[in-house]
């Protein structure tokens, strides 16, 4: 599951021009450069590269072909033109040896790039653009892309190499851990409270400046929640919420998206009923996107994309279990 601080993710940015939808769109505030690639950076807080290969096919007349406007250095020459029809308006936009595709806001169903095309740094950032439609999430997570961008910039697109994921049957509980659940400190729920969830993952931590979780990633999780597909679940603690995470479930495939805790515990004891639920039903993975340590102690492990997307190929064409989700009681009053 993605850190709940803002995207500060290495990328080079670049000033541009799309479709009319997004006129002026702006990659802002990530500004760390890889060596080797020279940057600057205005005062209104947008980074401007000059070795910025633009493809025919984009929508940047102004820039293709031109010279940095602020180092005056030459820009590179154009790559070949994208193939294009009219049902699919993608531009590609290069850096370096890698390149990001630009989504039609406008059309739910143009394609994604392969996620082969992902770039290497920073790790698994694919494409920019498109929306937060239902029909275009269940489509990128079913490809093993996810959504993530701070509230300053444009939608982006990640898919990583490797990929942290964790198998139901490889959970690992600490011995503190289970003594807290053998208390039974926490009472467990499924889709109790979908909305405080995500709003309890959206506040930003006390060394982080802000969050990824935008009011428009909020809205779009409740149209899917509302549907089925994205889930919730809770962690009480006489009465008030202490913890808890969400996520998406696509066929026997749950893709975690973000998890918080108020209380110590809180949000591993709502991952572990909820693993144990998953294990229980047939379920034969949890993505976790991006590794972290917090999830590295419950059993995660990092597997090449490949194989990733080999098992959502196998895994989400399977049926899955239809919503409001309910934690079976056995599971919830499990001692260990």
């Amino acid at each position: 599951m993605k850190a709940q601080g803002p995207v500060e993710q290495c990328i080079r940015c670049v000033h541009f021009r799309n479709s009319p939808a997004y006129l002026e769109s702006v990659f802002k505030g990530m500004n760390t450069m890889s060596s080797g690639h020279a940057s600057v950076r205005k005062d209104d807080g947008v980074c401007l590269l000059h070795d910025i290969y633009l493809s025919a096919d984009s929508h940047c007349e102004q820039f293709r072909g031109a010279a940095c406007a602020h180092t005056g250095a030459p820009a590179a020459s154009p790559v070949s033109e994208v193939g294009r029809d009219d049902e699919r308006r993608m531009a590609t936009y290069h850096f370096g040896m890698g390149a990001l595709y630009w989504l039609d806001p406008d059309n739910d169903h143009s394609p994604f790039p392969p996620v082969e095309r992902a770039l290497r740094d920073p790790d698994g950032l694919l494409a920019v653009g498109g929306n937060l439609a239902p029909e275009r999430l269940i489509s990128a997570y079913r490809q093993g892309i996810f959504p993530w961008y701070s509230d300053d910039q444009p939608i982006l697109w990640w898919s990583p190499d490797p990929r942290s994921v964790l198998f139901p049957d490889r959970l690992r509980i600490s011995r503190s851990l289970r003594k807290t659940l053998r208390r039974q400190r926490y009472l467990i729920s499924f889709d109790r409270a979908f909305d405080e969830v995500v709003l309890a993952c959206a506040q930003p931590r006390p060394d982080q400046a802000g969050t990824w979780i935008t009011p428009e990633m909020m809205c779009a999780y409740a149209r899917l929640h509302a549907a089925g597909v994205a889930h919730s679940v809770e962690a009480w603690e006489n009465g008030e919420l202490a913890g808890g995470l969400y996520g998406l479930a696509i066929g026997k495939v749950f893709f975690g998206e973000s998890m918080f805790a108020r209380r110590t515990d809180a949000s591993k004891a709502a991952f572990v009923h909820l693993v144990r639920q998953l294990r229980a039903w047939g379920y034969g993975l949890v993505d976790c996107q991006v590794q972290s340590a917090h999830l590295d102690s419950l059993g995660a492990e990092n597997i090449p994309r490949s194989h990733f997307i080999q098992l959502l190929t196998r895994l989400c064409d399977q049926p899955g279990v239809p919503a409001p989700w309910e934690l079976d009681p056995a599971i919830a009053e499990a001692q260990t």
